[in-house]
């Protein structure tokens, strides 16, 4: 809404699983302290960092990029884009509450 007066568009783009070297950039600078409360959680984080990377669905970077400018130079571009392997299920989880997904999410990725 600041933008608009200026003639700035602005989309948020939800992206899903993509195939780039993000995750293996994060691992590289990736440290959980032994004494905090996540150290336990630390094989499931570094599962989580790499899910995207080792999906079979997982989209290309190239192509990734290439929708994303495909429709944000439009006109009128969307406000809200959802593209790559598995982003329709959490635009899906948007229409759920909220403690309802979190809790889905707990019980399915922070298994000790």
């Amino acid at each position: 809404m600041e933008c608009k007066p200026l003639g700035i568009h602005v989309t948020t783009v939800a992206p899903g699983f993509i195939k780039s070297n993000i995750s293996d950039n994060a691992r590289a600078h990736f440290h959980v302290p032994e004494d905090t409360l996540y150290s336990s959680y630390t094989p499931q984080i570094l599962k989580r960092l790499n899910m995207a990377k080792d999906s079979a669905n997982a989209m290309p970077t190239a192509v990734f990029a290439e929708k994303v400018v495909k429709e944000t130079i439009k006109a009128n571009p969307p406000r809200y884009m959802t593209l790559a392997a598995s982003s329709l299920l959490f635009r899906i989880f948007s229409w759920f509450p909220r403690v309802w997904v979190l809790t889905l999410l707990w019980r399915r990725f922070s298994k000790l």
